[in-house]
Formats: structure tokens, C-alpha cells, sequence
């Protein structure tokens, strides 16, 4: 019979970003994945307590004591700080790493995130861990917690191919409305994309995946079927966050505004439920639905831009041709409506100098506008996108390194 186990910690390291390649948000998030299998484990009667170091600023060897007295027989641990950050996370597994040898003399450790995802076999080595799980963890774990893991757990020991693509992806109707319980909230004071003001933020989830295939977009593993999480339920999470004093939630969606969206805006609109922001694409929207964003509570708004030009979005893959002309018609109009207003712009592959001109032009542009647009960020091959492969060829256990060699020279 395959192990069971009855008591399961789930760690979210204690990040430190010095030195790494990874260029998003350093702030603490809440770490979903784990809050969610909490749930799962909860409900079947399998104690589970998550132990968020980086919130709650513990060492290394803080760490390990609080989760030693725990007395686990399963621990867990994630390699991206919060499912946020999955799409974009240290390529290195330097924290990870260093808290393993604290972790492992306590019970066996399984790892979870976008590195063990793409290559099961360079998690399992850097981390020395007892079992990687591909894909989306959270019925998994408890699959495992259960002794009936399938596939998608990899174990040390057995040949784990990084070219097999067996990962699990989760129903997300089989996830509850969060309850926060025992989890330290309060001290949750991080507004994702909020440049103003103070109070009390966190992070929720709607919708997982994308339907679209940008060339550079890490999800091939993890998070590439579209699907949505009832609106009741995500309703019911932000009145539990509201009674604990959050004030503004950050929907972590790689696509907001899909599917039944445009019910989730109603709710909001008219429960007044929280202020919120969110990460989206410019296409999907219109004056007449970014009225409806904004009437539901949007105060941030991030657009994955890529490129104000359409020969640029086509390399990319990117799935529409904007002209530079409508896409700041639209942003400006966002303006007007929304606080803040973002897009996001990154180097074409072959960039050339007539490009670099025009594109910091528009830039400027939209900036004197009102709209805040980033300088164009250097894309990274991260293993499992098209970009790798067209890059560095297909993926194995060294892509990551190749990746961060290729990218800065380290």
C-alpha cells in the first residue's frame, strides 16, 4: 500500500530575491496554492497547516521549528512566491534549496510549483526532495495524502523525463470558498499594484489559465486550460476578507475579463464588494466594458501590451493587430475612468533601432497622457514556452540555468 499520511505542513519559503533574475513584485502574497489544498486536506480530515515564512518573517531555522512542531508526516513546499508568480518566477531555486536540508531530516518533502513542472528531475536534485508534483497541485496532494497519487507526482528515485508533459490540471469547481482560518491576515498590508494609500490587501483567483498562446508565455506545464471558479464562491471569499479587514484584493488571473466575467463585474457592482485590480488584455475590452470594470470596484488596471505595433504582436503570437492609434485611445479612455492605468511592454525578439524609436515615442506619448507604460523588459525563455525552445531547443534539466546564462550572463 502506498504511504498515507495524516499531518501535512505546507511552506511558503522565505523569500529573498538578491541576486536572482526574477523581476516582479518581492512583496508577500498569499500563497493560494497552498491555501487551497489546506482546504481539500481539511475536508477530509487530514491536518494541514500553512506556515507562510515570508509573511511572517521567519528564518531559515525558524522555519523549521515552527513546522517542527507541527510534527508532520508530510511537508510541502513551493518554488514561486505565490501562484501570482508562477507565470514569472526565480529562475533559481536558491531559497527553496537552502531550506530543504532544515525541512528534510523532519519528514519527507514534496515540492510544488512551475520548476518541478517543466523538469521534475532539476527540482528533485537542487532540492534533494522526496517527490516533485507536476501542474496544479491541490487534488494532487490530496491524492497523495491519501496514497493514490497518480502520475503527476514524481518521486525521487524514478526517471522523471522532462519531456513528458503528465501534469495535473485541477477542476476549479471542486475548490471551496476560502476562510483565511489560522492563516495570520492582519499582517497582510501589501496592496498588489496599488501605488497609494495604506490598508490591508490580498490576492484572489476567479479565473486559471489562458486560451491564447503568446510565443513567450511560461504556462505549457501549468495553467494553460481556461477555466472559472463559480462567482458565488469568489463572492463569498472577498466578504470573509472584508470582515477581516482587507480593503482591496488583487484578482491573480493571467486573463481577466473571459468567460463569465461579465457576471463576477455585476456582483461586484452591485455588493460594492471591494476595491480590486487586475492583469488583462487590452482586446478584450471596449469603452462600453471598461464603464463596466469600473463601476464594479476596478482601481488598477494592468494591460499585457507587449507592443504598440502590429508586426510586433504577430511575432509575439499575440493573438489580435491593434493599431498604436485605437490601443491609446483606449487606455487614455481606461484613464479617465480607472486610477491607474498600466500597459506593459517588452523587447521584440530582433529589435531594431527604427523599432526602439518608435516604440519609446508611443511610449512618451501615452505617458504625457496620463497612462504609466513600462520601459520594454527583456523577455526570458522560461522552460515550457516557445520561446525556449526557439532559443535554447527542447527543454530539459538544464533549461533554467541555460535560461538565466542566456538572459544575464550568470
Amino acid at each position: 500500500m502506498a504511504d498515507r499520511f495524516k499531518r501535512v505542513a505546507l511552506v511558503n519559503p522565505p523569500w529573498d530575491f538578491q541576486g536572482s533574475r526574477y523581476w516582479a513584485c518581492t512583496e508577500p502574497h498569499l500563497p493560494l496554492e497552498l491555501l487551497y489544498a489546506q482546504a481539500l486536506l481539511r475536508a477530509e480530515d487530514i491536518e494541514a497547516t500553512v506556515v507562510d515564512s515570508q509573511l511572517e518573517e521567519l528564518g531559515l531555522r525558524e522555519t523549521a521549528d515552527r513546522v517542527g512542531d507541527l510534527a508532520p508526516d508530510l511537508i510541502v513546499v513551493t518554488t514561486a512566491p505565490s501562484y501570482l508568480f508562477w507565470r514569472c518566477p526565480p529562475p533559481e531555486l536558491t531559497v527553496p534549496a537552502a531550506l530543504s536540508p532544515h525541512l528534510k531530516p523532519i519528514a519527507p518533502l514534496v515540492a510544488v510549483g512551475p520548476h518541478g513542472s517543466a523538469t521534475p528531475g532539476y527540482a528533485l536534485d537542487r532540492l534533494g526532495c522526496w517527490a516533485v508534483v507536476r501542474g496544479e497541485p491541490e487534488e494532487e496532494l490530496l491524492r497523495l495524502a491519501q496514497g493514490r497519487p497518480t502520475s503527476a507526482t514524481v518521486k525521487d528515485g524514478i526517471a522523471a523525463s522532462s519531456q513528458s508533459e503528465v501534469a495535473a490540471v485541477l477542476d476549479l469547481s471542486t475548490l471551496p470558498a476560502l476562510t483565511y482560518e489560522s492563516y495570520p491576515l492582519e499582517r497582510k498590508t501589501h496592496r498588489h499594484h496599488l501605488f497609494w494609500g495604506e490598508g490591508q490587501g490580498a490576492e484572489v483567483e476567479f479565473s486559471r489559465g489562458c486560451p491564447y498562446g503568446c510565443s513567450f508565455c511560461n504556462r505549457r506545464f501549468f495553467r494553460h486550460q481556461y477555466r472559472e471558479r463559480p462567482v458565488e464562491r469568489v463572492m463569498a471569499e472577498l466578504r470573509r476578507l472584508r470582515a477581516r479587514g482587507v480593503d482591496y484584493v488583487y484578482f491573480i488571473d493571467e486573463l481577466f475579463g473571459l468567460g463569465r466575467c461579465d457576471r463576477l463585474l455585476a456582483a461586484l457592482e452591485e455588493e460594492r464588494a471591494m476595491s480590486f485590480g487586475c492583469e488583462t488584455r487590452l482586446d478584450l475590452w471596449d469603452e462600453a466594458r471598461l464603464d463596466r470594470l469600473a463601476d464594479a470596484g476596478c482601481v488598477s488596471v494592468e494591460f499585457g501590451l507587449e507592443s504598440p505595433f502590429p508586426e510586433v504582436q504577430s511575432i509575439l503570437n499575440k493573438g489580435y493587430n491593434l493599431q498604436p492609434d485605437r490601443i491609446l485611445e483606449l487606455m487614455v479612455y481606461a484613464k479617465t475612468r480607472i486610477p491607474w492605468v498600466q500597459a506593459d511592454l517588452v523587447e521584440p525578439p530582433v529589435p531594431d533601432p527604427d523599432l526602439l524609436r518608435r516604440t519609446e515615442e508611443w511610449r512618451q506619448e501615452a505617458i504625457g497622457r496620463g497612462v504609466w507604460v513600462s520601459e520594454p523588459v527583456k523577455l526570458f525563455p522560461y522552460p515550457g514556452s516557445e520561446l525556449h525552445e526557439e532559443l535554447l531547443g527542447p527543454i530539459h534539466d538544464g533549461s533554467w540555468e541555460a535560461a538565466r546564462e542566456l538572459t544575464c550572463g550568470c
